[in-house]
């Protein structure tokens, strides 16, 4: 029988959880139109520059969040769509594989990391 995991099941104790992402996303984006205020409040003497600074790293953490979300959504959105099984069901018999496949999918995904570092310094230069 094989095993499954699915995400989409919330664990006992942890019903709530669901909405925690969703009460991050608030905060950053109350604390995005609050943030300015409270650099002037406590510095009068700063100027917009300085205020914007903490402005532009908390609307990257905000952009980022939003991009990870859409990936997700496209993800899964696509497996349905190709007609696999959803990312909730995880299958957990890595163990169970040969030797040479496991070791086959650590080389792979190491050489997606450093194809994707590649592919990172070379958008930056």
């Amino acid at each position: 029988m094989m095993k499954l995991l699915k995400l989409t099941k919330p664990v006992e104790g942890q019903v709530g959880k669901g909405i925690e992402k969703y009460l991050v996303m608030l905060i950053m984006v109350m604390a995005y139109y609050s943030v300015q205020k409270f650099i002037g409040f406590g510095d009068s003497s700063a100027g917009f520059v300085d205020q914007s600074i903490w402005l532009l790293v908390l609307l990257s953490m905000i952009s980022v969040l939003m991009v990870v979300g859409m990936s997700w959504w496209l993800l899964n959105r696509f497996l349905f769509n190709m007609g696999m099984p959803a990312v909730g069901n995880l299958v957990l018999q890595f163990k169970q594989m040969e030797i040479w496949q496991q070791l086959g999918f650590y080389w792979l995904s190491y050489a997606l990391l450093v194809w994707a570092g590649v592919g990172a310094l070379s958008a930056v230069l």
